[in-house]
């Protein structure tokens, strides 16, 4: 009964939670820019997009047209609500994460996506971090999958930014947005550790180079991304 009541509270949470931030988007005027250099990928459903955790509004701007999408989300209470709102928005999600399930979940996600010729959207530094920096997910179920990655970020002019670790952005009520498509990047079969990480900082640069240049539309950078773009 207790299993029963708390399902139905994420449930209604989620349907809640999805109905405000469609609600919100639908308020925004969003640019798109550089969606004609994949727009072939993205017609045969077969794609892996990649972003950072705190640009995830991306979910409801950018999946969710066809249905069936594959999403990953943690096997907390917070990814418990997240899941919730990914299948009240018609994905399929896949509970795990780098560090617990995550091998598992993957391994889930590329036999649904092979068969089902579903696309998938990974939060590359998700999901506890640290910011701005890749880890190997996406990379291996584009290479267990054969599906190029997708790079694709978001910024807008007006914006709340939280101080959670990933600096979640959300656009206030009637901004201007912009998304930005990065180069599609394909990822070879039977990779080594060290291929691995090459791909890993292949897919976070171009990451990078795009959240920029979304960010430069609209006056933002946010403290964390500046502090790593002088980093490197």
């Amino acid at each position: 009964m207790v299993r029963f009541l708390k399902r139905s509270l994420f449930y209604c949470l989620g349907r809640v939670a999805v109905f405000i931030v469609d609600t919100l988007l639908f308020t925004c005027r969003i640019d798109v820019v550089g969606e004609e250099r994949v727009r072939p990928i993205l017609k045969s459903g077969r794609y892996v997009f990649t972003s950072w955790h705190g640009r995830l509004i991306l979910f409801f701007t950018s999946c969710r047209k066809g249905g069936g999408d594959a999403v990953m989300t943690s096997r907390s209470k917070d990814g418990a609500i997240a899941a919730q709102m990914q299948v009240s928005g018609g994905c399929r999600t896949f509970r795990g994460s780098s560090k617990k399930g995550g091998a598992d979940a993957l391994s889930q996600m590329g036999d649904y996506m092979k068969a089902e010729g579903k696309p998938a959207m990974l939060s590359i530094d998700g999901p506890t971090g640290p910011i701005y920096k890749a880890k190997s997910g996406a990379i291996r179920l584009a290479s267990r999958t054969g599906f190029p990655i997708i790079p694709i970020s978001f910024s807008c002019s007006r914006a709340k930014i939280f101080r959670s670790w990933d600096r979640c952005m959300i656009p206030k009520p009637f901004t201007r947005a912009t998304i930005i498509y990065g180069e599609a990047i394909h990822i070879p079969k039977d990779l080594t550790e060290s291929e691995v990480r090459k791909y890993m900082e292949r897919v976070e640069a171009e990451l990078m180079r795009i959240t920029l240049e979304a960010d430069a539309h609209h006056n933002q950078c946010p403290k964390a991304l500046k502090t790593e773009m002088f980093a490197a």
